[in-house]
Order: structure tokens, then C-alpha cells, then sequence
């Protein structure tokens, strides 16, 4: 049988949960709740609890491949950036966006924000590194910043950027020091007109990057440093999107000395985005979040920054996996205070459209509920406490 899937899936295992209280379902167990708590006999009553990312706080880094012939895809980007700051806008978002580029050979790039374009083409002289909501014109500053120019290394780093980005970022070391925020979401946006090339090839013949693809970094392990650093357990509610802008994935092999070829054409050529692919798609496992990435061969990407706001960035619930398998659908879904071991209640959340039971779905076989993102936020608590009944005998 095919199971349904969740554009939203939050996998909690049973080591990184915040909190699991399991009970035989009796009078005697005082976590036995009759009016909350309709066990079957011989089951178990849980309860979970996740602290969830502000539904409210969303800060953005874009990764701007600067290397030769990008020109035309970073004005053709920059053209489009105007629309998704609106976006968030609209939706009153708290947002925050920054941009580094692909290039780690240059001292001066290595992962640090970059100002982008200034003085020139309408773009102002002076510009912070991050852009805020409250940034004046900062819907123009934003789209100056994706201008990033065509100098940078032809060993485009794309995943070893965002991971220097990052660390600089969570450690606190300027420019990146005001990117991130704790209980935010964290959005990564790349692109790219080729594939990701972090590893250890910075010199030499840059296809390289393409004969040798088994030697660059592995994925996964950019996927690690996000879950255990830049975004660690109990974090949950979708804490990190990735979004690629590249090219097609492309199925040849290509062995030296024959020279890669572009898969596509738009605004200008692009080689195959695999590897970018395959974080996408890692992430929509291990991240739990939307596997999808787009084509940089568009001649206007107004239609994909539309789609990434609506599909990915515009998140309007969370989906929450039990660590244990549920048995029916979920008793109920309360707000706490805080995430103390004896926090109150707030709230009990309804199932009229606050939450809904999902049943087991892709990527959650023990049954997961979908909780909407208005349900909980900065004026209230982020930490909800799922309560359902188990089989005593599973574990």
C-alpha cells in the first residue's frame, strides 16, 4: 500500500525528543487522564512535546555563484527578488537576507556577506550586509545584492560557502554575526549555472569538479552540520529549507578529457546541478522539508520565486512525528508555557483547524499530526505537546 505523503514531515527520534511520558492507560497511573485520554486497554498514554520554530522569523542566505559568465542569471535573479520581499511583506514575515557567493579562494569571500552591487544602476552607496524588513528600500537593496559580479573562482563551492557562512554566523564573527537567529527558519537559496564543487580541487582545470565528482565533499555531511550545528535538536517545525536555482540534473557520465556540456539554455548555459539536486533531495529526508529545486534556465524567474514563497517558504503547518506508533488518531495537541518539566497548559489546540491527524505517511511510519503554523508564535509559546495513545508492547 502507498502511503500519503507530507510536504511538511518533522521525524523526532526517540534521542532527540524534548520530552516522552509513557503510562498504562489505568486509573492508578496518574498520568491517566480519563477525559483526555481514551486508551485502549493494555495501551499506552503519551505525551510529546517539540519546540517548534517561530512561525513569524525567517532569515534568508542566498548563495551567488560569481564566477565568469553569471552576469546575465544574477540581473535576471536580481530582477525577481523584489517580488519575494513583497511576499514576506504581505505575509508579515520578520525576515532577514544576506548574500555570500560561490567563491572560496578569495580571502575577502570565504563564506563572509557580501555588500553586493552599489553606487551604480540605481543601487544605493551605502548598504548594510543584512537586509531586514525595516532596511530603507529594501526591496531595491535586496535585488542589488544578488548582483554579485563575474570574478570569482571557476571552482564554484557552493555547499562549502553556505557551511562558512554559517559557521561564521553561529559563532558570531562579523560581517555574519546578525544573520541568524535562534528560533528562526532558516532558508538557503543557490545559484548556480554549475554543479557544486566543495572539496579539495581549487586549482588546475575546473572540470575537475565534474571528472572527479567522487573526490568533493559528501552531501550528507552538509546535511549533518545543519541538523548539529547551525540548527540543532529539539528544533522543530521545518527549522531548515534548502532551494537550489541551477541546472537540470544531468545523467552522463563525463570522464577527462571530454568537457562537460551545458544541459540547458535560457538567460545564458548551465551544466547539470546534481549535486545541488541531491542536497535538495537529502534534505527533503533528513531536513524533512520541500525536495524541490528549479531551473536556472529561465529567461525570467518571477514564476519560480513566486512558486518558492507559495510551496516551500510559506509554510502553513508543521507536521510532527510520533516516537512512538500511534494507536487511532491523536487524543489532542496543547500549548505550553515554556518547555520546563512542569509547564502549564496554555491552550488546548483545536482539531477544527489547528491541527489534524495525519495517520502513518512517506517518512513517518508511526503516525504524525500537521500543526498549523497560526496556532502558536511569538505572542503565545512554540513548544506544543502532542498527546496519543500507543501499544504498551512496542517500543
Amino acid at each position: 500500500m502507498t502511503r500519503p505523503s507530507a510536504k511538511h514531515v518533522i521525524a523526532a527520534a526517540i534521542g532527540l525528543m524534548t520530552a516522552i511520558s509513557l503510562g498504562a492507560c489505568t486509573k492508578d497511573n496518574p498520568l491517566f487522564d480519563p477525559g483526555a485520554a481514551p486508551c485502549e486497554d493494555g495501551d499506552s498514554f503519551v505525551k510529546q512535546r517539540f519546540t517548534l520554530v517561530d512561525p513569524e522569523l525567517i532569515d534568508i542566505l542566498v548563495v551567488v555563484d560569481n564566477s565568469p559568465g553569471m552576469a546575465d542569471e544574477q540581473q535576471a535573479f536580481a530582477a525577481a527578488i523584489p517580488s519575494l520581499i513583497d511576499s514576506l511583506n504581505d505575509a508579515n514575515y520578520d525576515w532577514r537576507l544576506a548574500v555570500t557567493t560561490t567563491d572560496m579562494t578569495d580571502p575577502g569571500q570565504r563564506g563572509a556577506l557580501q555588500l553586493g552591487l552599489t553606487g551604480s544602476q540605481g543601487c544605493p552607496e551605502t548598504v548594510p550586509r543584512v537586509v531586514t524588513r525595516q532596511t530603507p528600500d529594501a526591496r531595491l537593496v535586496a535585488a542589488c545584492k544578488m548582483i554579485q559580479g563575474e570574478q570569482g573562482s571557476d571552482f564554484e563551492q557552493g555547499f562549502a560557502a553556505m557551511r562558512a557562512a554559517l559557521d561564521l554566523a553561529v559563532n558570531g564573527v562579523e560581517p555574519n554575526a546578525s544573520l541568524l537567529r535562534d528560533d528562526a527558519r532558516l532558508v538557503v537559496i543557490f545559484l548556480s549555472d554549475e554543479d557544486d564543487c566543495s572539496g579539495p580541487f581549487a586549482s588546475g582545470d575546473a572540470d575537475r569538479c565534474t571528472w572527479d565528482a567522487a573526490g568533493l565533499n559528501n552531501v550528507d555531511d552538509y546535511i549533518d552540520f545543519l541538523l548539529g550545528v547551525v540548527k540543532p535538536a529539539p528544533l522543530r517545525g521545518q527549522p531548515v529549507l534548502i532551494i537550489p536555482v541551477v541546472g537540470p540534473r544531468d545523467p552522463r557520465a563525463v570522464e577527462a578529457p571530454q568537457r562537460p556540456t551545458p544541459v540547458c539554455s535560457g538567460v545564458d548555459n548551465a551544466q547539470g546541478g546534481n549535486r545541488y539536486r541531491d542536497l535538495a533531495a537529502a534534505a527533503a529526508t533528513e531536513l524533512h522539508a520541500d525536495g524541490r529545486a528549479w531551473s536556472i534556465c529561465e529567461h525570467s524567474f518571477d514564476d519560480a520565486i513566486a512558486e518558492m514563497f507559495s510551496d516551500i517558504i510559506h509554510v502553513g503547518a508543521d507536521t510532527l512525528c510520533a516516537g512512538r506508533r500511534m494507536n487511532g488518531e491523536v487524543v489532542d495537541v496543547r500549548l505550553l508555557e515554556d518547555d520546563s518539566v512542569n509547564a502549564a497548559a496554555i491552550e488546548t489546540l483545536s482539531s477544527f483547524g489547528d491541527f489534524i491527524s495525519l495517520g502513518a505517511i512517506e517518512n513517518c511510519d508511526t503516525g504524525a499530526v500537521a500543526v498549523s503554523t497560526e496556532s502558536h508564535g511569538a505572542d503565545s509559546s512554540n513548544v506544543v505537546e502532542v498527546r496519543f495513545c500507543t501499544d504498551a508492547t512496542v517500543q
